[in-house]
């Protein structure tokens, strides 16, 4: 025997078909915006990036006007500076810069460069 109420709510169940095809339909379109757009941001983002040319250039012309030159690798206090920042809070609550510079000058032995040994490449 057929329950009588299920009878009575085809109408119903027609209705909740249609709503959820809707649904579905738009979940999909929605989808796949998202995933266009994610594509054409990764696109824009590679393009954007500048090349192993342009990178070389830039790091040399950082190291040429530099005041300071790097003559060594020290791990005195590297490891340890490099555990604490492995901590993601510290990374929210101080800048990223100053972070970034408290490894580097943990981990690596700066000189003073003069004027006239900059040409030259030699290191006090």
């Amino acid at each position: 025997m057929v329950n009588s109420r299920h009878k009575a709510d085809s109408g119903t169940k027609k209705k909740i078909k249609i709503g959820l095809s809707v649904l579905a339909f738009v979940f999909v379109i929605g989808l796949g915006l998202v995933s266009y757009l994610g594509i054409k941001v990764a696109g824009a983002v590679i393009a954007n990036a500048p090349s192993k040319q342009q990178t070389e250039v830039i790091a040399q012309n950082i190291l040429k006007h530099s005041q300071t030159a790097v003559i060594g690798v020290t791990s005195v206090n590297c490891w340890t500076t490099i555990q604490s920042h492995l901590n993601v809070s510290k990374w929210l609550i101080s800048p990223i810069s100053e972070n970034i510079a408290a490894i580097v000058n943990a981990c690596l032995v700066f000189a003073e460069v003069k004027d006239d040994e900059k040409q030259s490449g030699a290191v006090e």
